[in-house]
């Protein structure tokens, strides 16, 4: 906000005629609430029975919990409201793969505002969903070069990557939530010279693979720290199930 919060609402909201103030304006504000529940913490926008609805849910847990900036947030919460819902699966999938395009170029915040803000205007002015959904682009290209970097783990965006790795690999034929604490390597950064694997590896090459997306895998804090430089087989008995 440029100025309090009663001003920006004055010259930004209602001297437009976006709402009238009073009763009109709390009412769209309890929509809102009840919309944002429905949408990011029941997680039931899209019904139980729709053959999205599990996909749905695991797709939002993760943006939720590891999506840091929240601008995709109000987008999605006008797409819902403008279209009741309908789509909003894969409304969802696009503005993910704005927002991961952002985090692995390093947008900057005024350069993220544009975009989303036009996404809001497409919202407003799109007579269905499908031509919002359309409409809006992202740089595919920067998210699979950012996947295959030789340096993921030390990314800051590489645990969401693990997650959404997961999210594909899933069947979805319940309702599951992606968690995990720590991101584990399966050949370790530093193995024993003399160890597994130092007769599975040339250990002088290993730092060429050792932090890319195929050794890395997701684990609880407390199994990642328990796992350390063991060998192969029994590794897998600490991956989460």
């Amino acid at each position: 906000p440029q100025g309090d919060l009663l001003k920006e609402f004055e010259n930004r909201v209602f001297s437009k005629g976006t709402v009238a103030k009073g009763e009109p304006f709390v009412n769209l504000v309890f929509d809102y609430v009840g919309l944002y529940k429905k949408v990011f913490e029941d997680r039931d926008i899209v019904l139980e029975g729709d053959p999205e609805h599990n996909r749905y849910r695991a797709l939002i847990h993760i943006m939720d919990a590891e999506f840091r900036a929240s601008e995709w947030r109000a987008c999605t919460l006008l797409f819902a409201h403008r279209f009741k819902g309908e789509s909003v699966y894969e409304f969802c999938l696009r503005t993910e793969k704005v927002y991961l395009a952002q985090w692995v170029r390093g947008v900057r915040k005024d350069e993220r505002y544009a975009d989303y803000a036009k996404i809001l205007g497409q919202i407003e002015s799109a007579k269905n969903p499908k031509d919002v959904i359309s409409s809006i682009t992202y740089d595919a290209d920067a998210i699979k070069e950012a996947v295959g970097i030789p340096n993921l783990y030390g990314a800051g965006f590489c645990k969401y990557v693990l997650l959404r790795l997961e999210l594909v690999a899933a069947e979805h034929d319940v309702p599951k939530e992606f968690n995990a604490q720590s991101i584990e390597h399966v050949l370790p950064q530093t193995p024993e010279d003399d160890g597994y694997w130092a007769k599975h590896h040339a250990l002088d090459e290993i730092h060429d693979y050792v932090n890319k997306v195929g050794n890395l895998v997701l684990l609880s804090k407390s199994k990642n720290s328990s796992a350390r430089n063991f060998d192969f087989a029994v590794k897998k008995d600490h991956r989460p199930a």
